[in-house]
Formats: structure tokens, C-alpha cells, sequence
């Protein structure tokens, strides 16, 4: 892999970046499993990446077979257990989330 196409090359700066990252990590704050505690159907998912990450986040199971998929990404500042809650209507249409 060439060093431009290498995922650990900085676009905005060797200072700002990681700055911006540590910033939006931090006011994301650290996940809570009470925030999923009440959620029926809900399921822990991770998926390792080409370069050896784990990438973890839910799986919410729509019952019986499902209608579709919906996939859901999260931006900066914020955590998968945070939206899970609203995110059931979707479930509760048929879909898998």
C-alpha cells in the first residue's frame, strides 16, 4: 500500500487531526449498557477490517424473516448505544438493524 492510500495518512494536518479525533472522542463519552439494558432483540455484533480493526456496534432483529436492511453509521461525538432506542421503529417495521 502506498503511503497516500494508507489509512493513517493525515488529510488536514499531523496536529489538527488527531486533535479533532481526541476532541470527538471525547465528548462522545464511553458507552452505557443500560442504554441498550431495555431493548429487546438487541445483539452485539464486531467485524474485523482489512487492517486488523475491530469494529464493533448492535444488531437489532426485525422478527421473523426481514423486509430489509437498514445500516446505520454514526458520526463523530457519537455512540451506537445512543440511538439504538429510537432506532427500534425500524425493527418493529420488519427491518433488520
Amino acid at each position: 500500500m502506498a503511503v497516500a492510500d494508507s489509512p493513517e495518512t493525515s488529510v488536514c494536518g499531523f496536529i489538527r487531526e488527531p486533535l479533532a479525533f481526541w476532541l470527538f472522542r471525547r465528548a462522545a463519552g464511553s458507552p452505557d449498557a443500560q442504554r441498550i439494558a431495555g431493548i429487546r432483540d438487541i445483539e452485539r455484533i464486531h467485524f474485523e477490517t482489512a487492517d486488523k480493526r475491530t469494529l464493533g456496534g448492535y444488531r437489532l432483529r426485525a422478527a421473523g424473516t426481514p423486509r430489509g436492511y437498514l445500516l446505520v453509521a454514526p458520526g463523530n461525538a457519537m455512540l451506537a448505544d445512543q440511538i439504538m432506542g429510537e432506532l427500534q421503529v425500524f425493527r418493529d417495521r420488519g427491518f433488520d438493524v
